[in-house]
């Protein structure tokens, strides 16, 4: 459902960027959860910054059952098994 791509020291802070598949529903649909996922990475950065290395992370959303409930919890988890 979320999976979360690594690039290490492609870049000097943690910076995010979202592939939201048509599977998850309309523009709509896929706007709101890009932008829910924006602010929840953006959280966890800048509460734990220590914790997130430096560089491109690729955040993908593939199949329907989106939550936007359990998103941010959905990204936290996939967050923490990119870390070394």
């Amino acid at each position: 459902m979320l999976a979360v791509v690594f690039r290490p020291g492609a870049s000097a802070e943690a910076c995010a960027a979202f592939s939201i598949s048509r599977a998850v529903g309309t523009a709509v649909v896929r706007n709101r959860a890009r932008r829910r996922l924006r602010a929840a990475f953006a959280a966890l950065v800048r509460d734990e910054p220590q914790r997130y290395a430096p560089g491109h992370y690729l955040i993908v959303v593939r199949g329907a059952g989106w939550d936007y409930e359990q998103g941010a919890t959905w990204l936290k988890s996939a967050l923490q098994k990119v870390q070394p």
